[in-house]
């Protein structure tokens, strides 16, 4: 038996009959389209799983010399070389990450990332313009947005006395919110800030607020947040730890 030849005799038997009937070309015309736009979802799926994964690996890395550079700065609060060439990789790896992945759901990470290696390489209005725009880009519902909306404002803090101002306000508010999720390093910071400024009640009572704010998991040894540790660290060391 000629298989090939067999379905070369049905291929002609068929197309004959689509050519007499218009309803059965118009049914496969739309069946043909389907085939092409759900082959197109399906493969653009496919596309968008790989480029999240690429997007993801690329983001494992950056993080991996973000947390390199963060690590050299507190560890050698002089400037040095090496951190001066990591925060400079930190730039470079954030720049290139989001010319790939820019609509990405890590977008916000690496422009956050980028922002931080622009502020301590002393690119600072850059920097704050670059990290309002990490935080504007990222969901309400992320549990980072909080902490990089801390960061901008602890970066305000560092600057004129309008944006102090400004980042007050903001940490006052952020303070207040039992929902924010960084309302304990609100505190922390409001509390070391008036510290440093000469304003020993308001830093007490910042400090204590978030010594005294509710553990959320009681039942574990370490309950207490690190800032919450932090803020009785502070109080201690002011002599109003009664």
């Amino acid at each position: 038996m000629n298989v090939n030849l067999l379905m070369r005799h049905y291929l002609a038997m068929a197309i004959e009959s689509v050519k007499k009937d218009r309803e059965l070309q118009l049914y496969l015309v739309i069946g043909f389209l389907a085939l092409i736009v759900g082959g197109g979802y399906y493969g653009y799926r496919w596309y968008a799983i790989g480029r999240a994964e690429k997007a993801q690996q690329a983001y494992a890395a950056s993080l991996e010399v973000y947390q390199q550079a963060f690590a050299t700065q507190f560890m050698a609060p002089q400037a040095t070389g090496d951190q001066h060439s990591l925060w400079e990789q930190v730039e470079v790896d954030a720049r290139h990450a989001l010319e790939q992945y820019g609509h990405s759901s890590y977008a916000p990470f690496f422009t956050a990332f980028l922002a931080q290696s622009l502020f301590y390489q002393g690119k600072r209005d850059e920097a704050l313009a670059t990290m309002r725009t990490a935080v504007m880009g990222m969901r309400n519902d992320t549990g980072y947005r909080g902490l990089y909306h801390m960061t901008y404002d602890l970066m305000l803090l560092d600057g004129t006395i309008a944006q102090q101002k400004v980042a007050l306000e903001d940490l006052e508010k952020i303070a207040d919110d039992a929902t924010s999720g960084v309302q304990d390093m609100a505190l922390y910071y409001l509390g070391v800030y008036y510290g440093i400024t000469g304003d020993h009640a308001r830093s007490v009572d910042y400090l204590k607020r978030a010594q005294q704010l509710p553990v959320v998991h009681p039942e574990l040894p370490a309950a207490q947040s690190p800032w919450q540790k932090r803020a009785a660290m502070k109080l201690s060391e002011l002599g109003a730890d009664e």
